[in-house]
């Protein structure tokens, strides 16, 4: 019987430590499923950034066509202004010549 105390002592123990490990345990698979709510989070986070960037891509492909648009637009402005420049300077010679005539 004299190894009986011990050996309670030694249960007491086993039992510490096994509780001591169920405790670290507890404790990592918390911090595995924090760290799991934390990358779902930044998923989300990412793919709200990734349907911005589109969004924004596609904004800037409708403003870059409607500048190309506008500068054809204005283009053709000039095209018949010099047009119609040319046709202003050739009429007001050809009456000026036809005035001293």
């Amino acid at each position: 019987m004299v190894n009986e105390p011990n050996r309670t002592t030694d249960d007491a123990n086993a039992n510490a430590g096994l509780d001591e490990l169920r405790r670290r345990k507890r404790a990592i698979e918390a911090t595995i499923e924090s760290g799991a709510r934390d990358c779902e989070a930044l998923r989300g986070r990412i793919r709200e950034i990734e349907a911005r960037t589109e969004r924004d891509g596609a904004l800037a492909e409708r403003y870059a066509r409607l500048i190309r648009d506008g500068e054809a637009s204005l283009d053709r402005i000039l095209e018949s202004s010099e047009f119609l420049a040319e046709s202003l300077a050739r009429e007001t010679r050809a009456l000026f010549d036809d005035a001293e005539v």
